[in-house]
């Protein structure tokens, strides 16, 4: 966990380090964009995982598992500025970003639909609106 947070704000091991405290106001966040693999998520599950993140302090790249749910912390912003840690509130806006998301859709279509009458036209016309 240490190494991890080390990497984020690259610290090197050794290294002298200055530690501030600094007010909640300083600290949260306007914006997280969280990734998750392999994963299908309803609304439900997302309101969820929010629900569970507010309080919670972020580091960039960090993987959190809440509620059987796994993510990676891709991007934290705060007044459009990159952040490279930060606290999660209620007024914190969350990106869910999912491969699982995807459409596949299927269109079968039969000869019949390629037939065309004397003058070259087809007999089944359609249209996607």
């Amino acid at each position: 966990m240490q190494k991890t947070i080390a990497e984020a704000v690259g610290l090197v091991q050794f290294s002298k380090v200055m530690v501030d405290r600094v007010s909640e106001d300083e600290a949260t966040l306007d914006f997280v964009e969280l990734s998750f693999k392999k994963q299908y998520l309803q609304r439900g599950n997302m309101f969820r995982f929010k629900q569970a993140l507010i309080g919670r302090t972020m580091h960039l790249n960090q993987n959190v598992s809440l509620l059987g749910m796994q993510a990676q912390i891709q991007e934290l912003k705060k007044d459009l500025t990159s952040m490279k840690s930060g606290l999660v509130t209620e007024d914190t806006k969350l990106v869910f970003r999912s491969k699982s998301a995807r459409i596949i859709w299927l269109v079968q279509i039969s000869a019949e639909m390629w037939d065309v009458d004397p003058v070259r036209s087809l007999y089944y016309f359609f249209t996607l609106s």
